[in-house]
């Protein structure tokens, strides 16, 4: 005799066995054939976040740029190649360039250290502008610091007026870009 726990527990089985297949059949909410794609931004935080990369790496740093939004800032790392780069983003007590050991001035009262994985240098079209990225937003953003790729890494370093803030991560395709939005301080 089936009692109504049975039948949850075989409707919940029917329902993890559906769900594995479609993913196995690369119908799931990612990218083709069951490959993570474009990352959606998540819930916002103060705590570190990561993400997967997607393609097949050699990325090319092309632009940094901080854009203003209706409350919180933007900085988009955008890179030439396909596929989208794995990240890693988290709050530091003072910004270190990785590799030269430079301690940039960011101003501000925190410092979000930003990673993106798969990426390449030398390579032609990398980016060739300033190292230090003032903003005059008056946002979140104080500053930004393209510390460089090395070792397949591209760090970018960024500086918040007054404390940590929340702040999502997500990637883009058309073209290729890493998207860290911070709220703006209260």
């Amino acid at each position: 005799m089936r009692t109504p726990r049975h039948a949850a527990t075989a409707t919940a089985a029917a329902a993890v066995t559906a769900l594995a297949l479609a993913l196995a059949a690369g119908c799931g909410p990612s990218g083709a054939a069951g490959r993570p794609g474009p990352t959606p931004p998540g819930a916002p935080s103060t705590a570190p976040q990561t993400g997967a990369p997607d393609g097949p790496g050699g990325l090319v740093l092309t632009d940094v740029d901080v854009v203003e939004g209706d409350g919180s800032d933007r900085v988009v790392i955008t890179f030439d190649g396909t596929g989208t780069p794995g990240w890693q983003a988290r709050y530091v007590d003072r910004p270190v360039v990785d590799g030269s050991g430079e301690t940039p001035d960011l101003g501000g009262g925190a410092t979000l250290d930003v990673y993106a994985s798969d990426t390449t240098w030398p390579a032609p079209g990398y980016y060739d502008g300033p190292a230090r990225l003032p903003t005059s937003t008056g946002g979140a953003v104080a500053a930004s610091y393209v510390a460089g790729t090395f070792e397949g890494v591209t760090q970018v370093l960024v500086g918040l007026e007054g404390g940590p803030a929340s702040y999502r991560v997500s990637t883009r395709t058309d073209p290729t870009r890493l998207v860290v939005e911070v709220d703006d301080p209260a």
